[in-house]
This record gives structure tokens, C-alpha cells and sequence, in this order.
């Protein structure tokens, strides 16, 4: 079931902001890209350092991420690398629950999808897992 607490990332761990406090809504969606990010780089068993890098560094370029630093980004990726690490099948259970807590059909889904597909590129292999699991997460938006 997602965290809907706007202190709480989807795993359950305490985020801490960079500047203004960001909204409910922004926390919902840092929430759900780190969840949709760790499905796709955790499709083939496992992330890859590519991929952590390619998502810290989509923190100078996404405006649905203001207001989280970087550390908050990386925080958070970690806490699904150990839950992944710990027991995938409830990782995954965990992470598309996140994923389905957002609305459908606004724009940041296409910002998310779009930030799956580059993870799924980072390592320079587009494992059909990872594929699958992009189809995974697009039906999940799309209810």
C-alpha cells in the first residue's frame, strides 16, 4: 500500500527537503519516479551504477523535483536497492502500489515514463525485462 504521508517515501524512510518545503504532491511524485526507476533498473536482477547515476542526475533537469536535493534523490533510490536486495517480489509489490497512488493521464506521467526509458538505457543494454517492466508500469498509469 503507498505512503501518502508527505514525510515519508514510498519504502517508508523520512525525507529530508533541500529548500522549501515541497508539496504533497511533489513528495507523491519524487516518490513515484524513484519507484518506477528502481522497477526498471531492477528488472534484470540488478542496478547497475549507470543507472543510479543517470537518476541523480536527472535532478538538474526535472522540475517536479525541486525542492528535494540530491541526497534526497539518492536516499531514496537506497532504500529500494535494500528492500530490492532484501526481497524483490515485495519491493516490486511496493513500488507499483507507489506508482498506482498517482492520478492518471497528467503530464508528470509522461515526465515519469520518459525518466523509466532512460533508465532503461543508462547501462547501454535494454534488457527485454526492463522492457517488460516499462509495459508494467504504463498499465499501471494508465487505469
Amino acid at each position: 500500500m503507498p505512503n501518502k504521508s508527505s514525510d515519508r517515501g514510498a519504502t517508508g524512510g523520512s525525507v529530508r527537503h533541500a529548500r522549501d518545503e515541497p508539496t504533497a504532491r511533489q513528495q507523491e511524485m519524487l516518490d513515484a519516479l524513484v519507484a518506477a526507476c528502481a522497477l526498471i533498473a531492477y528488472a534484470d536482477g540488478e542496478a547497475d551504477e549507470a543507472e543510479r547515476r543517470k537518476l541523480l542526475g536527472m535532478m538538474r533537469r526535472l522540475p517536479l523535483l525541486e525542492g528535494f536535493s540530491r541526497d534526497d534523490l539518492a536516499d531514496e533510490f537506497g532504500r529500494y536497492e535494500r528492500a530490492f536486495e532484501e526481497d524483490a517480489d515485495r519491493a516490486r509489490a511496493q513500488a507499483l502500489a507507489t506508482i498506482e497512488g498517482l492520478k492518471p493521464n497528467t503530464p508528470e506521467i509522461r515526465v515519469l515514463l520518459r525518466a523509466c526509458d532512460e533508465i532503461l538505457h543508462a547501462d547501454g543494454v535494454a534488457h527485454p525485462l526492463e522492457y517488460e517492466t516499462l509495459s508494467v508500469i504504463g498499465r499501471a498509469l494508465d487505469r
